[in-house]
């Protein structure tokens, strides 16, 4: 199955409801369906650890990167399998993309597509934030984009979510 369907504008605002009852995981989950791709048994992503409540001023700008992330993967890959994990670690907050598609070019990689500022803009988020993007891509291997955030930077104090602790595979929206 590929991913190459793209009906609406990677660039649409997207953010978690303030107040909102749906994770972090959740919410990337709903992103193909969400920019009219059928992602089906493809596309999966996996939350691992206690989920936490990300600052208000964090948590529009993740979700923004996240979704950039899975709509390069969904555009661009060829991909026909796209994985999101996120892993709240005591000391982090670490999302990552990867496809099994076609990869990027290293020039690309470094300074993106002439015309498109996808790559660009996460980065720039990311040094707005405070966070690390790191961007992996291998002709053969297909493509990683990590964020690292440091946990004192995005995390309330509160824990949120109920502290739901574990593994578990958040379904996508299409399935």
């Amino acid at each position: 199955m590929s991913f190459n369907r793209f009906l609406s504008s990677p660039s649409q605002d997207f953010r978690l409801p303030q107040g909102h009852n749906t994770s972090l995981g959740e919410a990337l989950a709903a992103v193909p369906d969400e920019l009219g791709y059928a992602a089906g048994d493809g596309f999966r992503v996996v939350v691992h650890g206690t989920e936490r409540e990300l600052r208000p001023d964090l948590r529009d700008e993740v979700c923004r990167i996240g979704r950039e992330a899975i709509a390069n993967a969904c555009r661009h890959s060829g991909a026909n399998s796209i994985e999101v994990e996120v892993q709240y670690r005591p000391s982090e907050l670490r999302i990552a993309v990867r496809d099994n598609g076609r990869g990027i070019d290293a020039k690309q990689l470094k300074w993106g597509h002439p015309g498109h500022r996808g790559l660009q803009d996460m980065r720039e988020s990311a040094d707005r934030i405070g966070a690390k993007l790191r961007l992996r891509s291998s002709f053969a291997m297909g493509t990683e984009i990590e964020l690292s955030v440091p946990g004192k930077i995005a995390f309330e104090l509160n824990e949120g979510l109920g502290g739901r602790v574990n593994t578990k595979v958040v379904a996508s929206a299409g399935r």
